[in-house]
């Protein structure tokens, strides 16, 4: 349910599963592929939490 294609599920929210302007912004970046590796989402490079970074390992 974290993806644009979710996001046009009736259930949903206007701006929520795409990252665009005036969408909220909850990210999580890591570094590798999580389809790889589920371990990468453990250590996240950047958080960002309603558009503000509030983690930042860069």
């Amino acid at each position: 349910m974290a993806t644009g294609n979710a996001s046009r599920f009736p259930i949903i929210p206007a701006g929520i599963g795409t990252i665009t302007p005036g969408s909220y912004a909850d990210l999580l970046l890591v570094l590798g592929d999580p389809l790889d590796d589920i371990g990468t989402l453990f250590s996240p490079t950047v958080v960002i939490k309603d558009g503000q970074v509030v983690v930042d390992k860069r």
